[in-house]
């Protein structure tokens, strides 16, 4: 059993699948804009800000995922 029916799991696949390739390009870029040469954090921002930003984005979507309806067996999906 489903929760959510067939077409909606295939576009949200492919919406995280296409959001993943993105911020995968992405990350690189953001640390050389955010660290400079000798290694050192740009302009006082801390090196370690990338980490707590993806820490705080799994927590939230961990948070967000409890919201989802549980699975029930014996009913149908459509």
């Amino acid at each position: 059993m489903e929760v959510f029916p067939a077409p909606h799991r295939g576009t949200g696949d492919a919406i995280a699948s296409s959001f993943n390739r993105i911020t995968g390009i992405l990350a690189p870029v953001i640390k050389i804009v955010t660290t400079s040469a000798t290694g050192t954090a740009v302009s006082g921002a801390s090196a370690n800000g990338s980490i707590f930003v993806s820490a705080a984005l799994f927590i939230v979507s961990a948070v967000l995922m409890m919201f989802l309806p549980i699975e029930t067996a014996g009913k149908a999906a459509m």
